[in-house]
């Protein structure tokens, strides 16, 4: 003894520090030399050790479970072990010396730290004794005789002795290390298998270098008692021996421990090793048995391994010490292993997985029986679908390596399943013993299984699901079956559909099967394909005819089926499997798809008779989209019906069908058949060319589709009508303008034909829709031509617009930014112009604006772009409300090159010019006037679509030329009179009554529609779109011929509008209104300019002259402003005006403005007046009666302005006073709300005398403020009025 002892201080703990921060860095260093820390360590330990005295020291405790193992760790197994040289590798050698000898001492305690470094020490194949294997052994000398019994290792291999590695396992035996574990082995009591494990393992490792004797003599009895030990565990401590995987793992180590040490036996060798196997087995078994999901799962992959080499046949070249094939398969049948892994867990398919090699194992052995097929299928049976899901899957991965036997007991298994299953268990049986049969190589079961699939197939009780799903699984089976006689198996069920087909049963699966079995013919099949083996089999068996004749049978005995009507087409009928849709459907796919493969046409006796069958002996209504269908599809690029066959079709049959019976899919099948058709004929006679000219026939069926349009389905009239314009829009260049006036002049005498017969047949319904359709038609085909040319049309370098652009619409400002490089804005132009006018004008005052007035011969381009959207100079001719675009919009302007800048009208080219050509109907005969007459009859008849559609075409197109020269010419003779009436000083009582020529031709027409048509050319004639010289001298005429009495008295005229529906009353009064507008503006103009005359500086003068300078608004009606202030430039103008005193405004004339402003504003019929304004429900107010009620508070503003004294008078009269609070907060149209709260302010502040209309409507507001409590979701603009 050194003298060290148990005492703290006097354990080297310095070197203990010194080598745990060597080792630890990261640039470690083991200090290995003679001397140095780790070998003072090591002595110190053993010296403790051997007297028993280290466990009570914590240093050295701590030197054990940490710094001891770590630094051997590192020197035996880092890869930097072959760098160092061979002075060090020695004294690693040296120190693991003292290491064995410290571990022949410590193997007598449970120093786990310590065990896991000895399989360090003692592993081979560590990187140290692998450098150092060629070290001879200082034990065994190579040359030395020494027997067996007196070492405990030695060399195997003299060419690599492992010298070193056997001295260090002598040293350990010599300081009795083996005899230490033996007694250690002995003195045991429950264990742990992970100690245990740990004992043996490190010998394991070098048992190939242990002497027999030391094998026989410690070795084995350690095995006997550990084999003892692990069998006599019982389940509950087997359980939390595994519990953890790592655990198991440990199981698993230490039997192969056992094994490795056993196989070196020189005794009963093969009974000790078969002994540890079936321990192995036993202990899995148990595990199995009662273990946890997770331990199953272990044991299940450990019997696994050993399973696999005996099925890939590993083990033949094994020594014969272990069990064999059969010892296995025994066991496993002795064990009932099925029994026990067929109970839990089948739900999981990881689990069941796991099965998959034992049961291929036991077929390998020819040990699976029928009764492990029951078993099996059993554990299925009325289960969750999970568990059938995975048993099924298992079942169809051993089909390949399934007996004969074994897929006959399935197949039978199946049979009495099938018998109790309900549907869903059926599908999945399908579905199952159709990979069974599919991987079946002997055709035992796939021959079964294709009979009774072909059962079900063809059974009457059999669900549409069951049948769908057994073709497709008898399919699967003929094209992956692995047969020899493959051919002759598909030909014999090919034959079975087609009998089926000839005695009409099955028709629809047996069809559906013989048109999949058709396409397993590949290309490369034998030299020819499925195509080849459709002309075939219509060769010889003429399977369309047989079809068709079928066809006849099946509606000829539904027909029979009592209640058959009860049925929706949809829903499968009595005694059949399919729906009646899915019937016919199947039957003619079945006709369609021999015709494509056949390479075939249909004939013309097939094809009628398949229209009589399913026309004539239809059992649904919607069996006619059924044929529209399928007849549609045969005509097209890949036609399979022959010209002269679709011809013939068409003519006799199509055009023989009342037009009523045309649903969406029949047009669809019209116009396919129209178009097929007519081109084949033009082909024929015109050399290929698709548009007939001026001499040709028409196509075949145009007047067909005019019936369609006329008497066909209102739903689809749309269709119907799209069809005919593609007819007349598809002319060529040369002949546009004869097809435009073909088809207008058709129309309107198509249109007469219709009304003349609505007349004499006492007015009914449905010929007074079919006279709209005709018009609708005409304005759509007129739309369409026009819209490609802009809104209006060209005529000798003029823009002739439509009617309604002819007037100037709704004021808007359009923003206009003058883009420089960089896209930057050098200039924002504001262009005040109106909704009908056309983006050329408006490119061409930009164009002016840029050039200064001073436009070049070759002006710049302008690029104009609106939400980054390019407007093309195509789109010139098109007005601003055609663009969508509107108040304030932005518009993006950059200069590029110059070109050539188009005519006022937009662009020259007349390509969308309906009606100004030389053979123009419009200028041949009087349409328009036949259409106010319709329009007249329908009003008075209540038809108010048809009104809707007449005014529609004359919006469209252009002003009757004829009755605006009336207007003019009644103006201007009216105007001459008067002017030579004020010549020879005639005074007031001389000028125009209210019933004035003028009034009567104009505005008291009995027919209202010849009104709203005449009130739109006056104010076309007093403000139009485009100004031009002659609406200057209509204004003129107007006001001299007596305009301003004639408009301010038709109010409180009887006859105005009289009889007249909502729609032309509402129509006519915002027109009017608009008229009433100009004159009112006018008027009062002309008291100022008379003012100025006769009292420059009386207060009524300098009144008016500021109220004209907000009134109306500058900042949108300067054009009316503009055009009302150069009429009364004309000092014939001002005498006519002076003369005109007794027609201002009067009470009665504001009164009837106001009245009926609330009668738009809460949705109530707009003639006669008065009407009670305390009525304040609300009706559903129209966009148009917003937009009146605008226009009239306006007038009522301008009014006032003229007649302010009134405005006093009105503000403290009750009607008007409930008129103002209703419309401000009880109206329900906020647009509305906020126009009388604008216009009331601009009236108190601008058109009152001395202020007292201010007070007066503050006061009004205070005392009706109560009334803001039950509305006070509209009190906004009330008390925005107030403030």
């Amino acid at each position: 003894s050194s003298g060290i002892n148990a005492e703290y201080g006097e354990f080297p703990y310095a070197d203990l520090v010194t080598i745990d921060r060597m080792v630890n860095s990261p640039g470690w260093k083991v200090p290995v030399e003679p001397g140095q820390e780790l070998e003072r360590l090591l002595k110190a330990c053993l010296e403790l050790a051997r007297s028993d005295l280290d466990d009570e020291n914590e240093a050295c405790q701590k030197f054990y479970q940490d710094t001891l193992a770590n630094s051997f760790h590192k020197i035996l197994t880092d890869s930097a072990v072959n760098s160092w040289p061979a002075e060090i590798q020695g004294y690693i050698f040296d120190n693991a010396v003292l290491l064995v000898k410290l571990m022949a001492v410590k193997i007598r305690s449970e120093n786990a730290a310590l065990l896991r470094l000895m399989c360090i020490v003692f592993n081979p194949t560590s990187k140290f004794h692998h450098y150092n294997a060629s070290q001879p052994s200082k034990t065994v000398p190579p040359s030395s005789q020494i027997p067996g019994a007196d070492v405990f290792a030695r060399p195997n291999d003299f060419r690599v002795p492992k010298g070193w590695l056997v001295d260090l396992i002598n040293n350990f035996g010599s300081d009795g290390g083996f005899q230490n574990l033996l007694d250690q082995i002995k003195a045991l009591t429950n264990p742990s298998l992970e100690l245990v494990s740990s004992y043996l393992k490190p010998f394991g490792l070098c048992i190939d270098l242990l002497t027999s004797s030391c094998v026989q003599t410690f070795l084995v009895p350690c095995t006997v008692i550990v084999t003892e030990y692990v069998s006599g565990l019982s389940n509950e401590q087997l359980k939390k021996e595994t519990k953890v995987e790592t655990r198991n793992d440990t199981l698993s180590g230490l039997i192969q421990t056992l094994k490795m040490i056993l196989h070196r036996a020189p005794q009963d060798k093969k009974k000790l090793v078969q002994g540890v196997e079936f321990l192995h087995l036993n202990l899995l078994l148990k595990l199995i048995k009662t273990s946890s999901f997770n331990g199953k799962m272990n044991a299940l992959n450990e019997l696994n391994r050993i399973i696999t080499p005996f099925l890939f046949n590993r083990r033949q070249n094994q020594d014969s010490d272990s069990i064999t094939s059969e010892d296995l398969a025994s066991w496993l049948k002795d064990n009932k292993i099925l029994n026990v892994v067929f109970t839990d867990y089948l739900h999981l398919p990881q689990y069941v997985e796991k099965l998959d090699k034992i049961l291929k194992f036991l077929i390998h052995e020819d040990r699976l029986t029928t009764t492990d097929i029951d078993l099996i299928w059993d554990a299925q049976i009325d289960k969750h679908e999970a568990i059938v899901k995975n048993i099924h899957d298992l079942l169809a991965k051993l089909a390949w390596v399934l007996t004969p036997d074994s897929l006959d007991a399935i197949f039978i298994r199946f049979q009495r399943s099938w018998e109790t299953a309900n549907h869903k268990t059926k599908e999945k049986l399908l579905e199952l013993m159709g990979r069974l049969a599919e991987d079946d190589k002997e055709g035992v079961i796939s021959d079964k299984v294709l009979q009774v699939l072909w059962i079900l197939i063809t059974a009457r009780d059999s669900s549409t699901e069951i049948i769908d799903l057994a073709l497709s699984t008898h399919i699967k089976i003929l094209n992956y079956i692995y047969s020899h006689d493959k051919d002759k198996q598909r030909l014999y069920w090919i034959e079975k559909c087609i009998q089926n087909i000839r005695h009409h049963h099955c028709v629809v699966a047996s069809l559906k099967h013989l048109r999949e079995m058709c396409k397993l013919y590949s290309e490369s099949h034998h030299g020819y394909g499925y195509v080849h083996k459709m002309k075939q089999l219509e060769r010889d068996n003429t399977l369309i005819q047989l079809v068709i004749n079928d066809i006849e049978f099946y509606l000829d005995q539904t027909k029979k089926i009592p209640n058959v009507q009860d049925y929706k087409p949809t829903e499968i009928l009595a005694s059949k499997c399919y729906s009646h849709l899915d019937e016919l459907n199947e039957r003619l796919e079945f006709i369609r798809f021999t015709l494509k493969h056949a390479n075939c046409y249909l004939s013309l006796t097939h094809a009628m008779q398949l229209w009589k069958h399913l026309t004539t002996h239809k059992i649904y209504s919607s069996d006619m989209d059924i044929v529209f269908r399928w007849f549609g599809e045969l005509v097209g690029e890949d036609s399979d019906i022959e010209a002269c066959v679709s011809r013939q079709l068409f003519v006799d049959k199509m055009l023989a069908l009342d037009p009523s019976t045309y649903t969406e899919p029949g047009l669809r099948c019209f116009e396919n058949y129209f178009k097929e058709v007519n081109e084949n004929e033009i082909r024929e006679t015109k050399n290929n060319q698709k548009i007939t000219d001026d001499e040709s026939e028409p196509f075949i069926g145009t007047d067909y589709i005019w019936r369609l349009v006329i008497e066909g389905r209102e739903e689809l009239t749309a269709y119907s009508i799209a069809l005919l314009k593609d007819i007349y829009s598809s002319a060529t260049v040369t002949n546009q303008f004869v097809r435009h006036n073909e088809f207008i002049k058709t129309c309107f005498t198509k249109a007469r034909q219709c009304f003349y017969q609505y007349e004499v047949q006492d007015y009914p319904e449905i010929l007074a829709r079919q006279t709209i359709r005709i018009l609708h038609v005409l304005r759509e085909y007129v739309v369409d031509n026009m819209d490609k040319g802009g809104s209006g049309v060209v005529h000798e370098g003029v823009s002739t617009p439509s009617h309604e652009r002819s007037w100037q619409g709704i004021p808007v400002i359009i923003i206009a930014q003058l883009l420089g490089p960089h896209d930057k804005v050098l200039e924002n132009i504001e262009v005040l112009t109106h909704t009908n006018e056309t983006l050329g004008t408006i490119r061409r005052n930009l164009v002016a604006h840029i050039c200064k007035n001073d436009i070049p011969a070759n002006p710049p381009h302008l690029q104009l772009k609106v939400n980054s959207e390019e407007l093309p100079p195509s789109l010139d001719r098109k007005a601003l409300i055609q663009l969508d675009m509107k108040d304030r919009q932005v518009l993006t302007v950059r200069v590029l090159t110059s070109l050539h800048i188009a005519s006022p009208g937009g662009s020259s080219n007349s390509s969308g010019d309906l009606f100004n050509s030389p053979c123009s109907p419009i200028k041949q005969t009087k349409y328009i006037p036949w259409l106010l007459y319709v329009s007249d009859v329908a009003m008075h008849h209540d038809q108010i679509a048809l009104c809707d559609a007449v005014t529609a075409i004359l919006n469209i197109f252009p002003t009757d030329m004829e009755i605006e020269q009336d207007i003019t010419e009644l103006a201007a003779s009216q105007a001459r009179e008067m002017v030579q009436s004020l010549q020879e000083g005639a005074t007031s009582e001389m000028c125009p009554a209210s019933d004035s020529t003028l009034t009567s031709a104009i505005f008291l027409d009995s027919n209202c529609g010849s009104v709203r048509y005449k009130l739109e050319i006056v104010y076309a004639l007093l403000m139009p779109a485009v100004p031009t010289s002659k609406s200057v001298k209509f204004r003129t005429d107007f006001i001299l011929a007596g305009g301003v009495e004639t408009v301010l008295s038709l109010l409180q005229n009887d006859r105005f509008l009289s009889g007249s529906d909502q729609q032309t009353r509402r129509s006519c009064l915002h027109i009017f209104a608009k008229i009433t507008k100009f004159v009112l503006t006018t008027l009062c103009y002309g008291t100022l300019a008379l003012f100025k005359k006769s009292a420059p500086t009386s207060r009524a003068a300098l009144n008016l002259q500021n109220s004209l300078t907000s009134i109306p608004n500058p900042a949108i009606e300067r054009v009316l402003r503009n055009a009302a202030h150069h009429t009364v430039q004309n000092e014939l103008v001002l005498l006519r005006l002076h003369n005109t005193r007794h027609a201002v405004p009067t009470l009665q004339y504001i009164q009837a403005i106001f009245r009926l402003t609330h009668r738009c504003a809460f949705g109530y019929d707009l003639l006669p007046l008065p009407i009670d304004t305390t009525c304040t429900s609300t009706n559903n107010i129209l966009f148009e009666d917003v937009w009146l009620a605008q226009e009239l508070m306006e007038n009522l503003t301008i009014c006032f302005m003229h007649q302010p004294l009134i405005l006093e008078d009105l503000l403290v009269d009750p009607e008007l006073q409930d008129f103002i609070v209703n419309m401000i907060l009880v109206c329900s149209s906020q647009f509305v709300r906020q126009v009388v709260s604008d216009q009331l302010y601009i009236m108190c502040v601008k058109c009152c005398v001395a202020g007292k209309s201010v007070l007066d409507v503050i006061k009004l507001l205070f005392d009706n403020l109560h009334k803001t409590e039950d509305y006070g979701d509209n009190s906004c603009f009330y008390f925005g009025l107030l403030s």
